[in-house]
């Protein structure tokens, strides 16, 4: 997780199959419930998330993350 320079964070997201990065919101990092659970092995469970692609049908693809897109985290306790 990189911090942007403007409250924002750069992150890699992995599932078994690929690797996406990511725009992370610094209000979602800042969330009371779960923002401080959001450290490197977390687990995101998203929804309606968009992609973006500053080349619009090909990539590289980029995932922008709001609180609204975040559904559950569970910490690298919790796994």
């Amino acid at each position: 997780m990189t911090p942007t320079g403007r409250g924002n964070y750069t992150i890699n997201l992995k599932d078994p199959t690929a690797t996406i990065g990511a725009s992370l919101h610094y209000k979602v990092k800042q969330h009371q419930q779960y923002g401080e659970d959001i450290v490197v092995g977390c687990v995101l469970v998203l929804k309606q998330v968009v992609v973006f692609s500053p080349n619009r049908f090909r990539g590289p693809y980029f995932l922008n993350i709001t609180k609204n897109n975040v559904q559950r985290v569970s910490s690298v306790s919790q796994i």
